[in-house]
């Protein structure tokens, strides 16, 4: 029986430190929510992202845009990186639908809808570049062309 009697105060320690480690954990999720609303307020109030090189980046289609930074990591850019980005994968709102993400040593912002990528970026004074997107146009016209050609050539 003593072994038992041992076993029960382990449980009952063990569960306790899990209730606390739990707690901690709550308490560090709310602390950084709070800390990624005071960066992103920093952001958008100090206009950090004001003249910064963006890359128009489309994945599949439409709903998976989002603008990859293409700039020199001086000025504001650096001070973001050196505010936000605490690990190699991190990610933050910057406001309802947009998020900046840090993925090793790419700065992404991605868009819950593509629609807001111009009134975000118009807002922010962006710099945006889509020459990823008119090289892919310009490949898809060319492979068009060639698919209507084997169409009439076959009467397909």
């Amino acid at each position: 029986m003593k072994i038992q009697a041992e076993l029960d105060a382990l449980d009952t320690e063990i569960e306790a430190l899990e209730d606390h480690a739990s707690s901690l954990g709550a308490q560090a999720y709310e602390l950084r929510s709070k800390r990624d609303a005071l960066i992103s307020q920093a952001i958008l109030e100090e206009k950090l992202l004001a003249d910064s090189t963006w890359e128009i980046q489309s994945q599949g289609g439409s709903s998976s845009s989002y603008l990859e930074f293409t700039g020199n990591w001086e000025g504001s850019m650096q001070k973001i990186r050196e505010m936000a980005r605490k690990d190699y994968h991190s990610s933050f709102s910057l406001m309802d639908g947009v998020d900046l993400r840090f993925d090793d040593n790419d700065m992404t912002i991605q868009f819950a809808d593509p629609k807001l990528i111009l009134p975000f970026a118009k807002k922010n004074n962006l710099k945006l570049s889509g020459a990823n997107i008119t090289d892919r146009l310009a490949k898809l016209k060319r492979e068009v062309a060639a698919l209507e050609t084997l169409v009439h050539q076959f009467n397909l």
